[in-house]
C-alpha cells in the first residue's frame, strides 16, 4: 500500500479524497538514498537519535535504494510515473502508518535482504523510522498509528480500537 500511494497516478483523476492505510509492511520505498545510522532510533513522538545521512553500509548493500527499498532503477508502472513526480505526490498525500506495537520479531514474511536491513531489524521499527525520515526529510503531515498488544496480525491490527478508528474515521 505504501508503494502504491507513492506511484500512482490515479488519484488527482479521481476527484475524491483517497486515505492510504499501511499496516505493518515488511520494507518501505525510500525517496532518496539517505538513511538512520545503524546505531541510532527513532520513536513514535517524532524524535530520532541521530540524522538521516548518507547509507553507512551502501558499499556493501549496493541495491539498498534500487527500486521496492529507493527510487533508483524504478521498473513498470512505477517507471511510468517517474521519480520527480513520485517525490512531488507522496509527501502530500493523505497516509497512515498502522504499526503492531508488539512487531518486533523476525516473522517468516519478513524481508531479511541487504536492502531491507538498511530500514531497521523489524516491521515495527522499518515503520517508525520511515514515518520519522517522511517527517523531516519532506515535511509529510503523515499518521502514525500504534496498536497496543498487536504483533503481525491482521486481525488483531484491524479489529483493534486505534485500527478501526483509522479506517472508519
Amino acid at each position: 500500500m505504501q508503494r502504491y500511494a507513492a506511484v500512482n497516478q490515479m488519484e488527482q483523476k479521481l476527484g475524491v479524497s483517497i486515505r492510504y492505510v499501511v499496516a505493518n509492511p515488511s520494507s518501505y520505498v525510500y525517496l532518496s538514498d539517505v538513511r538512520l545510522r545503524s546505531d541510532a532510533t527513532c520513536t513514535p513522538d517524532g524524535k530520532c537519535t541521530s540524522p538521516f545521512g548518507a547509507y553507512w553500509d551502501r558499499a556493501n548493500c549496493t541495491n539498498y535504494n534500487r527500486y521496492r527499498y529507493g527510487l533508483e532503477n524504478l521498473v513498470g508502472y512505477a517507471a511510468s510515473t517517474g521519480t520527480p513526480t513520485i517525490r512531488k505526490q507522496f509527501p502530500t498525500r493523505a497516509v497512515t502508518y498502522l504499526l503492531g506495537n508488539l512487531d518486533q520479531l523476525q516473522d517468516t514474511d519478513l524481508d531479511k535482504s541487504c536492502s531491507a536491513q538498511a530500514q531497521g531489524p523489524n516491521r515495527r521499527e522499518r515503520g517508525i523510522t520511515f514515518w520519522n525520515y517522511m517527517r523531516q526529510q519532506y515535511q509529510a503531515e503523515h499518521r502514525l498509528v500504534m496498536v497496543p498488544r498487536c504483533g503481525h496480525n491482521a486481525a488483531c491490527m484491524f479489529v483493534s480500537s486505534a485500527g478501526a478508528r483509522v479506517l472508519f474515521p
